[in-house]
Parts: C-alpha cells; sequence; structure tokens
C-alpha cells in the first residue's frame, strides 16, 4: 500500500496531532456587512444573529468588513464596489441580491427564509460553539465500550448535528468502527482508534460524502471483524482531511491563510492521480518558498488549482508559511548559505 501521507511522528500519536490541525482549519469564525444601507444591515444581522443562536454557531458577527465572511448588499448601488475591494483583500463574499445567482462566492436570495440562511450556514462550514461539542460528547473514561444504541449522544438537535464529514473528524465525537455511506454505494469505514479509512482507491467518488450536511445517524457502528471482511483499500484519515479541504476553498485560499505569504513543501508525498497538475504544484514547492501566482508560473497551473493544494496541505501540516528575510542596509546579505541554513 501507498502511503499517501508521511508524517514525523508514530502512528499511534499521528491522530491526535492531526485532529489538532484540523481544529486549526474550522476556528472560530467571523461574519461581517458591507455595501449596504443601515437598514438592510440591521434586518440581516438580526436574521443571522437568531441563525447563530439557534443552531448554537461559533461564529462572531460584526458590524463592519473587517471578518472572514462578508455579507455584501449586490443590489444596492455600492455593493459590487465594495465586493471587488473585498475580493482583492482576500476576504470570502456573500452576496446578497435578488438575483438568482452572483459572482460572489456565496449566495443569499433577497427573499430567503429560516431555511434557506441554515443551509448558507452549513455550507461556510463552521462549527458548532466549544461548549456544545463539550456537553454532547459522549464520556470517554468508561471502563466497558457503551452499547451499540448509545454509542452516539442523542439529546442534541438535528441543527447541532448537522456538520461537514471534515468538521466530525474535528468534534472529537466520533468512536470506534464506522461506516458512512449505503453498503449497497459509494462508502467509507473509519477507523477512529487508530486513525485510517477504508473505502475506494480514489477520492472522487466520495465528492457527495463530502457535499452533504450530516447527522450523527449517518455514522452507523459496525462489529469490527464482519466490517473490515468487506471493507476496501486501507488508508490513512489524513487523506479524507486532506481531500475535505480541497474542496471547501473553491479555488481561493481559505480565510486563515495570507495570499500574499511565501509556500513551501516540508516533505514529498505521492499526489493524487486524479489532480495530474498536483505533481507540478508539488515539485515548485519543493524547490524554495514562494508566493501563490509564484507557484502558479513555476507549474503552469491556474492559480485556483494551487489555491485549492495549499489550503489542503496546510491542513495536514506538509506545507507551511514561510516569513521572507527582510534585509537592512546595516546588515550584510541572508541569501548566501547561512541564509539557507536558517531558512532550513
Amino acid at each position: 500500500m501507498i502511503e499517501y501521507f508521511l508524517f514525523p511522528y508514530q502512528k499511534k500519536s499521528l491522530f491526535p496531532i492531526l485532529r489538532g490541525l484540523i481544529k486549526e482549519q474550522y476556528q472560530m469564525s467571523t461574519l461581517g456587512f458591507a455595501g449596504m444601507d443601515a437598514r438592510t444591515q440591521t434586518l440581516l444581522h438580526a436574521a443571522f444573529a437568531a441563525a447563530v443562536d439557534r443552531l448554537q454557531l461559533d461564529l462572531e458577527l460584526c458590524p463592519n468588513a473587517n471578518a472572514d465572511f462578508v455579507v455584501v448588499d449586490m443590489d444596492c448601488l455600492y455593493g459590487p464596489l465594495s465586493w471587488l475591494q473585498l475580493s482583492n483583500s482576500g476576504r470570502t463574499v456573500i452576496g446578497y441580491t435578488a438575483a438568482s445567482r452572483s459572482q460572489t462566492h456565496f449566495h443569499l436570495p433577497r427573499d430567503f427564509d429560516d431555511a434557506v440562511l441554515d443551509a448558507l450556514l452549513a455550507e461556510l462550514a463552521i462549527l458548532p460553539k466549544p461548549s456544545v461539542i463539550a456537553t454532547t460528547t459522549p464520556p470517554r473514561t468508561t471502563p466497558a465500550p457503551p452499547p451499540v444504541s448509545n454509542h452516539f449522544s442523542q439529546t442534541s438537535s438535528v441543527g447541532l448535528d448537522s456538520m461537514t464529514l471534515a468538521q466530525w473528524l474535528a468534534s472529537d465525537r466520533l468512536r470506534g468502527l464506522l461506516r458512512l455511506g449505503d453498503e449497497d454505494d459509494t462508502h467509507i469505514i473509519l477507523d477512529m482508534e487508530t486513525g485510517r479509512y477504508y473505502g475506494p482507491p480514489t477520492l472522487k467518488p466520495l465528492i457527495p460524502l463530502f457535499e452533504q450536511a450530516l447527522h450523527l445517524t449517518d455514522f452507523q457502528v459496525l462489529d469490527e471483524q464482519s466490517a473490515l471482511d468487506k471493507a476496501g483499500a486501507e488508508q490513512q484519515l489524513a487523506r479524507l482531511v486532506w481531500f475535505a479541504t480541497l474542496l471547501r476553498g473553491r479555488g481561493r485560499l481559505l480565510p486563515q491563510h495570507d495570499k500574499n505569504a511565501h509556500y513551501r513543501l516540508l516533505k514529498w508525498f505521492q499526489t493524487e492521480r486524479e489532480y495530474p497538475k498536483h505533481f507540478r504544484i508539488a515539485s515548485a514547492l519543493l524547490k524554495a518558498p514562494a508566493t501563490l501566482p509564484e507557484i502558479a508560473r513555476m507549474a503552469m497551473a491556474s492559480e485556483a488549482e494551487v489555491a485549492d493544494f495549499l489550503n489542503a496541505c496546510l491542513a495536514i501540516g506538509t506545507v507551511e508559511p514561510v516569513q521572507p528575510m527582510s534585509e537592512s542596509p546595516s546588515e550584510p546579505s541572508r541569501n548566501g548559505l547561512l541564509g539557507g541554513l536558517r531558512r532550513h
């Protein structure tokens, strides 16, 4: 079996470290407003505040555009200008418009209701509040495994338990051997104790599992022996995290990553054959730290493809941002051997 992702850790300690990396990608988010009149902002703020309270999301609402996600009134005179400015600064824009579609990253129709707003927030992949996760997580220090019927907490509401697959992996609420997907259709088996999964050798058939909101009841608890007898190829769970984050960015760096930073590949890993340009992108990253546009030019790939690749590799710790070393006139140049040693 090919090891798709290589970490400098022992296998037994891999998954706790991996879970921490996932959580960094899903830290508390912020949402602001721009390009709209005061009345519209007041109405939208109230609607989002009610949804955050209803779903108990870890989302802070801001009165301005200094946020991860920004709602822009595209039907207002200043809306399109605000959208252009925010896009250039790397913000993720939600277009509030009466039109059936928008050029922004996400779309909020003008006649939205609670269901539409809840679906939008689920699409933004925002985690529940930590206190909610803590109160609904089953205790970990039980002397014997709980019965199958009590394997998950059933006390929380449907809204709280609706998350993406990557968020479930980050939430520390899944236990044991679980199947996701219909047994007669495309599915995966998660082994949460070893940080492994079993399923198809390729990733693209799994896209439907990543695009839907999942509930606790979607994960079926399995008997170890009977499940593994029919399991697919064994893979590292990090591969699923990588793929989930690859899909999430939609061609743009996630808000927590600096679009002007230099990035480098920490260690070579086997790229996916389904994404042939990733080999060239990884090769460019291995040469020297570079910005997103520089990587795209060296790899002869689009900036959207590079952004998705960086998001995915940053999520599992195989790529890191590097601050360029500034030179002052009073100091000698550090571009020589010692400078190279300091960078590595």
